[in-house]
């Protein structure tokens, strides 16, 4: 078998195996219900605002040991700490447990771009790229919505209604991690990586000693000229000497081809403006999905007592919903980055104005039918976000992209549930919280039609 597919399967089957999780839209109600007993207080406030707080500090932290130890052992971590998630939740848990599992999620949701970035390190035709990276998001997408079917078939053979038990769920999903783990082990070694096990190239001993040479092929690299790099000549002055300390070890060198590649990928305004809302937006779809399912179980208490909860069926239509929206976004040949405050206004409009209505209707159905929405609109902006800066920076640069922006995300993510989750500031209920999370992506909105307002007044494109 070509080792570009063999590598494209077992990622994928990773993928796929990691988002089967059926619990996963159950999750308040495993917490809240007699599986476990927690009062929706401590749920949402001794508990989950853990996955925010510990995540800020391991996302960059995997980020960082990732290229390090070569992918393979980060992924297997992932899968082991996707596995110590759901074995922590059987028995009767008390609150530190609870915390605990939520460290051990934090992680597992952390490494989430390690497996991208194995593939890019270890798949060497770069052409690639792009058309195995969608085959992996078609998988996780089929997960998920595989995930979601199937706990909402148990939920509706068994009658499992909101305050009915949910532990064989529990049992699936380390079902699911465990054959994650396998798959994981499975995948073979990296030799090397992007910056501490490198590739010795021409360029590379000019960077290690950039004293040694007074003329030096630089690459340059434009995503709209080309997508290689182009090798320039360039005399170094000697009128102007720069004195550049030697390198003494690999440790220095891969830390200069970080600083270098992470300086070319966000000095591009393109990389910016999208990044920005990336980080800003995902912040505020995390709240939002992290609670919603709390406000839906207030609703179908104070409304429909006798009705079971459609959380999986829910989570399976915006799935698919997603990933054909995502599909056809892709297929469109549209310069999304020339109208991209235009688009980001109206999409950061949306999402506040479905937020807002979460936060009032005590309708079930309406409430469900705003989320499935909400996620439709919100997936299809970021698959747009990821195309767009794909374009921008080079394959190698991916996962360092990709992974500071999700950083960024956590933080805003801890910062605003230390805001408006935890009592340090202000007291919100769930209803408060959305409110806050609806006044928070229409101010995200408005910022981007003030910029709108402010091209148009000038007469110029947006981004060229």
């Amino acid at each position: 078998m070509e080792i570009n597919t063999k590598i494209c399967l077992l990622v994928c089957a990773f993928a796929m195996a990691r988002e089967f999780r059926p619990l996963e839209p159950f999750f308040a109600e495993f917490l809240i219900g007699p599986d476990v007993g927690f009062s929706e207080k401590q749920a949402v406030q001794d508990i989950f605002v853990i996955w925010a707080y510990s995540s800020f500090f391991l996302v960059i932290l995997v980020f960082l040991i990732t290229d390090f130890v070569r992918y393979k052992p980060i992924i297997i971590a992932d899968g082991v700490a996707g596995i110590m998630t759901y074995v922590l939740l059987l028995g009767k848990p008390s609150v530190r447990m609870m915390q605990i599992e939520q460290m051990f999620y934090s992680f597992f949701f952390s490494s989430d771009t390690a497996y991208y970035t194995y593939m890019y390190a270890k798949i060497e035709d770069k052409m690639t790229y792009n058309r195995i990276t969608g085959y992996v998001r078609a998988c996780v997408l089929f997960g998920k919505f595989v995930s979601g079917c199937l706990s909402q078939l148990y939920v509706t053979i068994q009658h499992a209604g909101i305050n009915a038990s949910k532990l064989p769920l529990v049992y699936l999903s380390i079902g699911g991690m465990s054959v994650a783990t396998f798959i994981s082990l499975l995948l073979p070694p990296v030799k090397h990586t992007f910056y501490f096990h490198r590739k010795k190239t021409e360029g590379d001993s000019a960077m290690e000693n950039p004293n040694a040479i007074s003329v030096s092929t630089i690459q340059i690299w434009s995503p709209d000229a080309s997508d290689q790099p182009q090798p320039v000549k360039a005399v170094l002055s000697n009128s102007t000497p720069e004195i550049v300390e030697k390198s003494n070890g690999k440790y220095s060198t891969a830390l200069k081809y970080f600083w270098s590649d992470f300086k070319c990928s966000f000095s591009n305004q393109k990389v910016i403006v999208w990044a920005f809302w990336w980080s800003v937006a995902g912040a505020g779809s995390n709240l939002v999905l992290s609670y919603c399912q709390v406000i839906w179980k207030q609703v179908i208490e104070e409304n429909y007592p006798d009705v079971e909860s459609k959380n999986g069926i829910v989570d399976c239509i915006y799935t698919a919903l997603s990933a054909a929206a995502s599909y056809k976004v892709g297929q469109l040949n549209v310069e999304w980055t020339r109208h991209s405050n235009a688009l980001l206004t109206i999409g950061s409009l949306c999402l506040g104005v479905l937020v807002l209505f979460t936060s009032q209707l005590k309708n079930i159905y309406l409430l469900y039918g705003c989320h499935i929405l909400f996620g439709l609109a919100y997936n299809t902006m970021l698959t747009v976000a990821e195309f767009e800066i794909a374009k921008q920076v080079k394959e190698s640069c991916y996962g360092l992209v990709f992974g500071f922006i999700q950083f960024v995300t956590i933080a805003f993510t801890a910062l605003w549930t230390m805001v408006i989750v935890e009592d340090t500031f202000f007291t919100f209920n769930i209803q408060r919280q959305f409110e806050f999370c609806a006044l928070y992506f229409l101010a995200i909105g408005i910022y981007y039609l003030l910029r709108t307002i402010q091209y148009s007044i000038w007469g110029k494109d947006e981004l060229k």
